[in-house]
């Protein structure tokens, strides 16, 4: 045989041969064993690492899903809501929805009073107090366009 470490022809004994063998084995099982403790580490970390990002996905999708709720629910001041809610779910257990009527509720003034809607023709919400202005201002310039506002305004009040 030729001795791979010299690269001469030289022979060598079958003993040798079998021990040098059997050296370069151990050293790649220790290699590889090595290897695979590293490898199982970094797998170790990457699973921690995902269920933290699944973690703060399943935060930021019930944040998300709070807001939405609080927006439809007419807040006003959505963070603050949005923090007052958040308790709400933590300390009492409730769901979303629950801490929003819970809020509602208890918090009215964090929340917007349904109006009156009105359409584009009637110019606003303000009719009474406009058709008192608009007749004063009538009244006192004479000026025609005040006049035809006054009307306006009092035919669809």
């Amino acid at each position: 045989m030729i001795d791979e470490e010299t690269g001469t022809g030289e022979v060598v004994g079958r003993e040798e041969s079998a021990h040098v063998g059997v050296e370069e084995l151990t050293t790649r099982a220790e290699v590889a064993e090595h290897r695979s403790e590293q490898l199982a580490s970094q797998v170790a970390s990457l699973e921690a690492e995902l269920a933290d990002l699944a973690a703060t996905q399943e935060q930021a999708e019930a944040a998300r899903q709070l807001e939405t709720l609080l927006r439809k629910a007419g807040a006003v001041d959505i963070e603050a809501a949005q923090t007052l809610a958040a308790e709400l779910i933590e300390s009492e257990e409730l769901d979303a929805p629950e801490a929003v009527a819970t809020l509602k509720r208890d918090k009215q003034f964090l929340f917007a009073t349904p109006t009156q809607e009105f359409s584009a023709m009637s110019g606003g919400g303000r009719i009474g107090s406009d058709l008192e202005q608009v007749a004063s201002a009538a009244r006192s310039t004479g000026d025609r366009r005040e006049l035809l506002r006054y009307m306006r305004l009092r035919r669809c009040a």
